[in-house]
């Protein structure tokens, strides 16, 4: 029954559009509906898991790049061409004698240690010190010490005295080398480490 049906429903269909074309609209009128469209196929069930695999790996990814930004360094200036800068963390500590930002390595090495003795000039928020007279810059890289620092400013852009709190911020510092005076400019965002 339903092979005998489809061909006269298409014979029919062809019929009317030909006398539609002919200039009759009333041909349109036929007994059998429009066919509804189809709908679109659907994802198999595999391409959909890979989807949902690929955004839930996107979205870790983007999470740990927002985990990122809240550690983040830098370190550059004419100080790279004569002492091994390559550093791999940085962390803040503050000790009860000073605040010390440290870019180390994760063999215990700090190539670059920025220090404010409290006692004399206890950040409490964010502004600028100067490290020629409250702080300094010492470190240590593969047994080479940095060269004698001889003055620089830091500058706190987020901190608060507690443990776990932001510390963002950059300094400058200067270096005597020789008979030369090298530089060097580090930037860093990290949290505050109590060291009692």
């Amino acid at each position: 029954m339903t092979r005998s049906l489809a061909p006269q429903v298409g014979r029919h269909a062809v019929d009317a559009c030909a006398e539609l074309a002919a200039g009759r609209a009333d041909a349109c009128a036929c007994s059998a509906p429009a066919p509804a469209p189809a709908p679109p196929p659907s994802p198999p069930r595999a391409l959909g898991r890979r989807a949902f695999v690929v955004g839930c790996l996107a979205a870790t990814l983007i999470a740990g790049a927002a985990g990122c930004a809240d550690e983040a360094f830098s370190l550059e200036g004419s100080l790279t061409e004569l002492y091994p800068l390559r550093v791999e963390e940085v962390r803040a500590r503050l000790y009860p004698s000073e605040l010390s930002i440290e870019f180390y390595r994760y063999d215990g090495q700090v190539p670059v240690r920025v220090t404010v003795r409290r006692a004399e000039d206890d950040p409490a928020g964010r502004g600028s010190v100067d490290l020629g007279e409250v702080g300094d810059v010492s470190g240590e890289a593969a047994g080479v010490p940095l060269p004698d620092f001889v003055d620089g400013t830091l500058v706190l852009e987020a901190y608060r005295p507690a443990e776990g709190a932001a510390v963002e911020g950059y300094f400058d510092a200067r270096f005597r080398a020789g008979d030369a005076l090298v530089d060097l400019h580090g930037v860093f965002a990290t949290t505050l480490t109590r060291v009692e």
